[in-house]
């Protein structure tokens, strides 16, 4: 044991002491006590910086943390500026949309940065972007009423629900109502959907009624969470 304390590597790690009065007395009894600790148990000290290194490089930088609610703004400001996009740059806005869907979820799962106001705003902005490019697609013809019902139809029936939740427990209820993975199906089949339509060529009808099938499902299922 000797031996170990009069390594180097163990030595007592130097304890910044505050000057003034009763700082060197508070000094000396932290230095005590980290020697204590070396004593017990000589890897103590190293294996304590190990884990307070680990875990002060966690979290990522503040700029990266609001990055995912950062791409779901961005995702509803192209729904609500579509119409107004050029026809030659609407293939190119659904899959910045698309990449935006996939990339503020997976951010925030990896940097565990999830908040109220991202679980709140990637819903929004999934159903704003929707259903803006559905009505544009068939005030042009390309999109029929009955198609926009059916694709649209989680959308219609979440935004029914988020009227019937508030108005039963409040607005911070909708923030306890997390994307569903039968949810982001439904998103995904949608996006697809409206790539295909722009594409004009591919599988649509049958991307068309497997989309419908999980929209409405899904819209379903939410309004059953929210009773």
């Amino acid at each position: 044991m000797c031996d170990l304390v009069e390594d180097s590597r163990f030595a007592p790690m130097p304890i910044p002491v505050r000057k003034g009065r009763g700082g060197a007395a508070e000094g000396a009894g932290q230095l005590q006590v980290v020697a204590r600790m070396e004593l017990e148990s000589p890897t103590a000290i190293l294996d304590w910086m190990e884990h307070t290194e680990a875990d002060a490089s966690q979290g990522p930088p503040v700029v990266l943390a609001v990055l995912p609610n950062l791409l779901s703004a961005t995702r509803l400001v192209l729904g609500l500026a579509f119409a107004a996009v050029p026809e030659s740059w609407r293939l190119v806005v659904v899959v910045v949309a698309g990449a935006t869907e996939y990339l503020d979820g997976a951010l925030s799962r990896l940097w565990h940065v999830s908040s109220a106001m991202g679980r709140l705003l990637d819903p929004i902005a999934d159903k704003v972007f929707v259903l803006v490019v559905l009505a544009t697609l068939m005030a042009e013809g390309r999109v029929a009423s009955w198609e926009l019902l059916l694709i649209g139809a989680r959308d219609v029936l979440v935004l029914g629900g988020c009227v019937f939740v508030v108005a039963r427990r409040g607005r911070s209820a909708l923030t306890q109502l997390p994307p569903t993975r039968l949810g982001k199906l439904a998103t995904t089949g949608q996006l697809a959907f409206l790539l295909l339509i722009l594409l004009g060529w591919g599988p649509v009808r049958v991307v068309f009624f497997v989309t419908a099938l999980l929209s409405v499902s899904a819209g379903l299922d939410y309004l059953r969470r929210g009773r």
